[in-house]
């Protein structure tokens, strides 16, 4: 059997002893490498030991969004809400469900993917108000108008 000597503790140890990176072995022994990510000041980025995971995972918001997210989706199979065009633009393609009001789950306007960014964004800025959609929808109808376009189509938007 084969072994190696531990980079931390300096003790051998056989090579199941050791986590596999890639084709290689790691240089610490596992337990010296649980140690090392241990004693690393930044949170390991995603994954379910990351913080942001267990901050978000209890917080009532995201519950909600969650569960209001898998109703919707669940509407759609049954056939009792049908995907429409994007309502400010048109665009048919793959549209996301906004939900102005969470206690209203079935209640949606659909957007493309450009424009639910804007009005998240929107909200974020602190600028959206319940009527930042027929807003936005008045802005495109005027570049329209104008020969312009506040979003250039195929901008941020999956086809």
């Amino acid at each position: 059997m084969d072994t190696r000597i531990c980079k931390d503790c300096q003790i051998e140890y056989l090579l199941s002893e050791y986590y596999r990176d890639g084709n290689c072995y790691r240089t610490r022994c596992k337990f010296c490498f649980g140690q090392y990510l241990k004693s690393k000041k930044t949170p390991v980025r995603g994954g379910y030991h990351s913080e942001r995971y267990h901050r978000t995972k209890n917080d009532p918001k995201v519950k909600m969004r969650t569960a209001v997210g898998r109703i919707v989706k669940q509407a759609i199979k049954r056939g009792e809400i049908k995907r429409r065009p994007c309502e400010v633009c048109g665009f048919n393609g793959k549209v996301q469900a906004h939900h102005a009001d969470y206690d209203k789950p079935k209640s949606v306007n659909w957007l493309c993917q450009l424009h639910h960014s804007h009005v998240h964004r929107e909200i974020r800025n602190g600028i959206a108000t319940p009527e930042a959609i027929v807003k936005l929808q008045l802005l495109h109808k005027e570049q329209t108008l104008r020969g312009t376009q506040l979003f250039p189509e195929g901008v941020g938007v999956a086809i």
